[in-house]
């Protein structure tokens, strides 16, 4: 048997795994019928009622918010007020550039980033809290079927034109264009993928700079089910599973109601980094408890290091995690990206002797470490940094697989240690019914 180790991934990772372990495929969620949703809308004799009215929210005055840059680390920075928002509708008809210092925002909403496009006008007043009583039947499903834009204007210090200046968005939904200054930084498709954007060669530090982000909604977005007592849950609404990656029960499932804007907008924060030639990113942790004995964990960290130059590089990647330090020096090509490893078997001071363990709720305290890794050129300037936090633990799950003549096999899985093999066959799979299926074991696959 196999046990997962803990390790940090992005989360759309953690996501397509868990349809993974359903032996769900994306072809099957796709299609199913049990997991289609409504293809019209459901009669009104059968929509939820109640005696309490809803709320009223009264639409606040927008006001004159200015952009901040909130640092973060040394060279990195969260842009998360002086957002502004309005629907496409709006961008269309004013007969203006968005990127001109002179562009009349004043019929806009003061938008919250990081948050979704109903969290703003909820947080606006436009709408009532849709958690509260039957308030989400008062919010229009229109909102998840048209274009919105949020806009930043931000001066940004002198000296930032002395490194590279990095646009990174964590997440925005469903799809998106990034511009700045009038000029297309590049674009984001899925709710669960990242955007880092080179913004170098457009910032401006003599005048205001003016971000834009045009936030595309889903192609499917579903017709959400109501539940009330004559329907009682209703089919789920598996449609936004065609346009990919997304949060796929906002359409409605059989524990919420639908979300009326799909989730759309820019939902994880905004940051600006600067760095030299060399980045640094993805760090992630894995931590290996030798159970059940948890006197010492093995430490290995790992990072891309990604050289921007049209020269070799020479770079010093330094890592520290409270007192353990340890470092090595990387020949980088032009434009070079690799993936780089500290393990315990080359630097003995990440096997960590009595390590404080994460624990979870009611068990003991969630202890917390802190991950600093840098990058410095050959001549010692900084060219960049990330931090993040871990816990050292160590969890398994148990998995269900299909065998011949009707058996099936519960195992545990480490996807740590299978190093990118499949190890599951989703496409010959078992039909358990209720529209459930097992996956079978992959002929390349082996326990042990």
């Amino acid at each position: 048997m196999t046990r997962i180790k803990h390790f940090i991934r992005p989360r759309f990772r953690a996501i397509a795994f868990g349809l993974l372990l359903l032996g769900i495929s994306p072809t099957f969620a796709q299609t199913s019928t049990l997991n289609f949703g409504l293809n019209q809308h459901q009669s009104s004799a059968t929509l939820p009622t109640s005696t309490v009215k809803p709320e009223n929210p009264v639409r606040k005055t927008k006001a004159n918010i200015p952009a901040t840059l909130q640092k973060v680390t040394d060279n990195e920075y969260l842009l998360s007020s002086g957002w502004e928002m309005t629907d496409a509708d709006q961008v269309i008809g004013s007969g203006q550039s968005i990127f001109s210092s002179e562009f009349n925002t004043s019929g806009w909403f003061n938008a919250t980033v990081p948050g979704t496009v109903l969290t703003t006008l909820v947080d606006q007043g436009l709408y009532p809290d849709p958690y509260f009583g039957l308030n989400n039947m008062s919010i229009p499903d229109s909102l998840c079927r048209k274009d919105w834009w949020y806009r930043l204007s931000v001066k940004l210090p002198a000296d930032f034109s002395q490194k590279s200046v990095w646009l990174l968005f964590n997440g925005i939904n469903y799809k998106a264009d990034i511009w700045l200054n009038g000029k297309l930084l590049g674009r984001i498709a899925g709710a669960f993928h990242r955007g880092a954007f080179d913004a170098t060669k457009f910032i401006r530090t003599s005048d205001k700079n003016i971000l834009a982000v045009h936030i595309y909604p889903p192609q499917n977005p579903g017709i959400p089910h109501e539940e009330s007592s004559k329907t009682n849950a209703g089919p789920n609404g598996g449609q936004l599973c065609m346009d990919g990656p997304t949060f796929i029960s906002s359409e409605g499932w059989d524990w919420i109601p639908g979300i009326r804007d799909r989730n759309i907008g820019i939902w994880q924060d905004v940051r600006l980094r600067l760095t030299d030639a060399v980045t640094i990113n993805d760090p992630h942790v894995v931590t290996d408890l030798p159970l059940p004995d948890t006197s010492q964990v093995a430490i290995t960290v790992q990072a891309s290091i990604n050289n921007h130059s049209q020269k070799a590089q020479k770079v010093m990647v330094t890592g520290q995690i409270e007192e353990v330090e340890f470092s090595k020096t990387f020949d980088l090509k032009p434009n070079e990206s690799r993936v780089v490893t500290f393990s315990p078997s080359e630097f003995q001071q990440l096997i960590i002797k009595n390590p404080r363990l994460w624990w979870p709720n009611g068990y003991g305290r969630p202890e917390l470490y802190r991950l600093k890794i840098q990058a410095k050129m050959s001549d010692g300037r900084f060219s960049d940094q990330q931090e993040l936090r871990f816990g050292v633990r160590e969890f398994s799950y148990e998995l269900a697989i299909a065998q011949q003549k009707g058996t099936m096999w519960r195992v545990e899985f480490n996807p740590v240690k299978t190093a990118g093999k499949v190890m599951f066959n989703n496409i010959d799979r078992q039909d358990v019914g209720q529209g459930t299926f097992l996956p079978r074991l992959a002929q390349t696959s082996r326990f042990g």
